[in-house]
């Protein structure tokens, strides 16, 4: 359930003649924050690049003139209220937007801010690996290591070069994991210290989602998917946009927690959200692939375990890197023994 709550934030811009009422002898106007309304309770989800009316309407004291608002910290719009009501057609970019409104009075008074965090889906599913919405696959990567900061750090993908090189990535990073894994309070980009992290449309929205396991340490076992938000901003690990993957999900049938996982590109319970594809063991029962279905985001059941052999033709599965990707032909998969 999504909350809708008031909020007391500074207006970036006060409109009317008035505006002078703060400096004057006379006494601000008393004007209560406004109601935000729209379809599907104001929160959606909606479709991202289709427009959603939202409605401001008064609430309590005073008789609104016009009204302010922004969408994710953007520049404040003002729309005038002639009959105390006011519509704002707002076209969702992202999984997540915020939109503040503030009811303004004749005497230009602006109310505390009303807060309503809304979602939206695709409209078309984003392509493999795609973070930031341009069609290219994106490098995600997990900081706190040799000349890297702690976060998840985003490279987004670039054209391939004249020389038909492809695989490229533009740089800096940007840091999209600024806001924490959503287990702390309040989140920092260490969160994500230790953890792997992969991409998978996990929540079956159209977006490329990011899941965080932690192999070891405080949350070993366990982790997070954070929907990811399609233009390549900060993931938002709040309600809406995150689930928690938690420990013992994964435990396998010989008590093994996953060393590493790798989106598997299939449903074979028929969700349509990925399923995963791990490498586990311990020196007791030896190391192989785990094969995990996935019923509902977050929620993960052991299918099968796989003994077959690496490529040197051992059971050394805890020496060797996975990466998958999904192109033309299905799933394809990058073995390293570092």
């Amino acid at each position: 359930t999504m909350l809708r709550w008031t909020r007391m934030l500074a207006p970036a811009v006060i409109v009317g003649a008035a505006c002078a009422s703060t400096t004057s002898a006379a006494a601000a106007t008393d004007i209560s924050p406004p109601t935000i309304s729209a379809p599907l309770g104001g929160t959606g989800p909606y479709t991202a690049g289709s427009a959603v009316t939202f409605t401001f309407t008064e609430t309590g004291a005073g008789t609104p003139v016009a009204y302010q608002y922004t969408v994710n910290g953007g520049a404040t719009q003002t729309i005038p209220a002639p009959s105390g009501t006011a519509n704002a057609s707002i076209v969702p970019a992202r999984q997540h937007s915020r939109l503040v409104a503030y009811a303004v009075a004749a005497d230009g008074t602006v109310s505390a801010g009303t807060v309503d965090d809304f979602y939206a889906n695709a409209a078309t599913p984003a392509a493999d690996k795609d973070l930031n919405g341009d069609g290219l696959p994106d490098l995600l990567t997990v900081g706190n290591t040799s000349g890297l900061a702690p976060g998840l750090w985003q490279a987004t993908g670039r054209p391939a070069a004249g020389d038909g090189h492809t695989g490229l990535v533009t740089v800096p990073a940007t840091d999209i994991g600024i806001n924490g894994n959503g287990f702390n309070s309040p989140g920092s980009p260490a969160d994500f210290n230790g953890a792997q992290a992969i991409t998978g449309q996990f929540f079956g929205d159209g977006f490329q989602d990011v899941l965080a396991y932690y192999p070891s340490g405080n949350d070993a076992g366990g982790g997070v998917i954070l929907a990811g938000q399609g233009d390549g901003s900060a993931l938002w690990p709040y309600s809406g946009s995150t689930c928690t993957i938690s420990q013992g999900i994964l435990t396998d049938s010989n008590g093994d927690n996953p060393l590493q996982v790798a989106n598997a590109y299939a449903s074979i319970n028929g969700t349509g959200l990925p399923d995963l594809l791990a490498t586990s063991g311990d020196a007791t029962n030896g190391y192989y692939l785990d094969y995990y279905y996935a019923f509902a985001p977050c929620a993960f059941n052991q299918a099968f375990a796989i003994k077959t052999p690496t490529p040197d033709g051992t059971a050394d599965w805890n020496r060797w890197t996975l990466a998958t990707l999904r192109d033309g032909s299905g799933m394809g998969m990058f073995l390293w023994n570092q």
